[in-house]
């Protein structure tokens, strides 16, 4: 059996939320590790910091309620409609 609660370099165990975000992070930035991520949120300004927070909500809350989702992509898709019918 894999033990997946500890990794190299004191990530988050791969079978948590925070684990497959950092997999993602490691995976599109070749050879970050922990140090070097704190590095970059050390230089992060405050909309930095407000902007990342509120797509991580944000996509957890997709994931957590398909029904939002659906709610969401049917306003978006009402919109488009709506943009059609307009004359150019």
């Amino acid at each position: 059996m894999n033990d997946t609660s500890t990794n190299a370099g004191c990530l988050p165990a791969l079978g948590t939320h925070d684990g497959q975000f950092a997999q993602r992070v490691a995976e599109l930035i070749l050879g970050i590790g922990t140090d070097e991520r704190l590095e970059l949120l050390g230089v992060m300004d405050p909309d930095d910091v407000r902007s990342s927070l509120a797509f991580e909500e944000f996509d957890f809350a997709l994931v957590r309620d398909s029904a939002l989702l659906e709610r969401l992509s049917a306003r978006l898709d009402g919109e488009q409609d709506n943009d059609e019918d307009e004359p150019h």
